[in-house]
């Protein structure tokens, strides 16, 4: 029971390792995080791990990988979804906006009639993929701003443009100012 089955004793082991031959201390390792992981991914270090018994190579170190959420983008696998918070004018009348990327920026054309709930893939503007060659891609869901606090000459404009709209709006028989009133509650 002293010598633990190894046939011999240290009669006088240090008082760093008391005997064992190894000794517990930390240390700093840079690590090339790879593009693409996920959480839940794990990286594999050779020979970073604790130094074998009686002489033997080190064993490896795991890294557990778990990401902090974006603050505007969303991940889903090797895809990315933004919200593109946009006005009535903008999806009304069209325009051009940029909307951010993971490596930079994008010029995002808005075709006029664009609805709340849109979807607009951009290809291979995503994650790249851990595996290989390639990219997933980037949605960008359109979300369309209400305005909270109007005058009354900005309110009496909408009433009109509403009265205006009102004819050739009727899909489903309600009229555009009851859609967005709607939209509202």
């Amino acid at each position: 029971d002293r010598c633990h089955g190894e046939g011999m004793t240290i009669p006088s082991p240090c008082s760093h390792c008391r005997g064992s031959g190894r000794e517990r201390f930390s240390r700093t390792i840079d690590v090339k995080i790879p593009a693409g992981v996920d959480s839940g991914s794990q990286i594999r270090l050779s020979g970073e791990g604790e130094l074998g018994s009686h002489g033997g190579p080190r064993g490896h170190l795991y890294l557990a990988i778990s990401l902090k959420p974006h603050a505007f983008f969303e991940r889903h696998e090797d895809d990315v979804y933004f919200r593109l918070n946009l006005s009535f004018t903008q999806t009304a009348l069209g325009d051009e906006v940029e909307v951010p990327l993971l490596d930079g920026s994008h010029k995002l054309k808005i075709h006029s009639g664009t609805q709340s709930g849109d979807l607009v893939t951009l290809r291979g503007k995503g994650v790249p993929h851990l595996r290989g060659g390639g990219r997933g891609d980037m949605h960008v869901q359109i979300q369309v701003k209400t305005p909270k606090h109007l005058d009354s000459a900005q309110k009496k404009l909408l009433k009109q443009l509403a009265e205006s709209l009102d004819d050739e709006d009727e899909d489903d028989g309600r009229n555009l100012f009851s859609k967005v009133k709607g939209a509202l509650s």
